[in-house]
């Protein structure tokens, strides 16, 4: 005697690509676009000043700037390491890429003040700048009201203050729910800086954790997203808490916000978590750096791209056996929706091309993987087999 069994593929946990999967069902998720520009050389930092709605971009160590048409024009030269800030400077809006002790101030004219300490990373906050120290990575500094530049010292001016050593070195600055997140090699640092320098304060809070990867922490909603080396974190103002997500299989190179989404650059791919249904997806485009501006931008070797919506997926479930180690065939899988399928019992392989609806694959095994190939989404891949019913 036998009785048939169903399972869900889609419901055992494998690997996917391409494709959100959530409550065993597959959605695509994006592609890469290319962006018709004249930005051909490799790409290793872009980001986009929304107050100047410009786009700023560095290959081979030189600054470029864009409009809306993509028509990039060199600006200056530029270090390692920079980073953007915007902010105003006499009511104008005023971008700032700075890398190191140098800085290109762009807002109609192009000039490149040198400033009095090296910084390595920061974010404007209440009229002034507050920036990491990039000779000690400890020292948070500040500058005076007047501009980001400004370094005239007093009770109400410039200043700095060191942090503990514990938690590491800081590795970004964000703004979150009114106050300013120090990201760190180890956990985060809260830092209240309103008012005059008098009334500053650094508030320890039990926020520490594993590794930070530098570049992989932003702001997702009500959220402040980062990369550790266990894999994706969130605070929510209070406590630091795991997602229960795949790892990237590479370093993290940068990240982005979109749409409710965590986009992490990682080189060979882009990985891409849905923050609110806990749901992510690697999409295989080569990505160096990313930002946002009318959607999600990313560059590399070949100049910059942009994230569409929809594109191929690829998924392969992990194995399953219906609940018994018994011998059992499989003798019909439901397809809801159409795909490539394969069905695998460890030593055979068949293939459905396009298969959609139920298809017969008479199959006898123990355990056994689907792989389904396609555009668009799935409802479902219902496996259905024949086990013999031993007492």
């Amino acid at each position: 005697m036998s009785v048939k069994k169903r399972v869900n593929a889609l419901e055992v946990e494998g690997v996917s690509r391409g494709c959100f999967v959530k409550d065993g069902k597959l959605r695509s998720a994006f592609r890469g676009e290319r962006v018709e520009c004249n930005c051909s050389s490799p790409v290793k930092f872009a980001r986009y000043a929304t107050g100047l709605n410009k786009i700023f971009v560095v290959a081979e160590g030189r600054l470029y700037e864009a409009g809306d048409d993509f028509s990039f024009t060199y600006d200056a030269d530029c270090g390692e390491s920079p980073f953007l800030i915007e902010t105003r400077t006499n009511g104008a809006p005023t971008a700032a890429i700075i890398c190191g002790n140098r800085s290109v101030l762009l807002y109609g004219t192009v000039i490149t003040p040198v400033l009095k300490y090296s910084l390595s990373c920061g974010v404007t906050h209440c009229g002034r700048l507050f920036a990491a120290d990039g000779d000690d990575g400890y020292v948070l500094r500040w500058s005076g009201t007047e501009n980001f530049n400004d370094v005239t010292e007093g009770i109400d001016g410039s200043g700095f203050v060191k942090l503990d050593a514990e938690r590491g070195k800081i590795l970004a600055l964000l703004e979150f729910s009114g106050k300013i997140v120090a990201v760190r090699e180890y956990g985060l640092t809260l830092l209240d800086m309103h008012g005059s320098p008098e009334k500053f304060s650094v508030e320890v809070t039990d926020t520490d954790c594993d590794k930070v990867f530098k570049n992989t922490a932003c702001v997702v909603g009500d959220k402040l997203c980062f990369y550790s080396a266990t894999g994706l974190k969130c605070f929510d103002g209070g406590k630091i808490r795991a997602f229960d997500l795949p790892r990237v299989a590479a370093t993290p190179k940068d990240c982005a916000a979109y749409d409710g989404k965590y986009f992490l650059a990682c080189g060979a791919f882009v990985f891409c978590a849905d923050i609110e249904r806990e749901v992510s997806c690697v999409i295989e485009e080569n990505a160096d750096c990313i930002f946002v501006k009318d959607g999600v931008y990313f560059g590399n070797a070949t100049g910059l791209k942009k994230l569409a919506e929809g594109g191929g997926f690829a998924f392969e479930s992990g194995e399953f056996d219906f609940g018994t180690g018994r011998k059992k065939t499989v003798t019909g899988i439901d397809v809801q929706g159409k795909a490539d399928i394969s069905l695998s019992n460890g030593r055979t392989t068949r293939l459905f091309g396009g298969a959609s609806g139920i298809v017969r694959p008479h199959m006898r095994g123990t355990r056994f993987t689907v792989k389904a190939e396609g555009e668009g989404g799935l409802d479902g891949i219902c496996v259905i087999a024949e086990v013999t019913d031993v007492v």
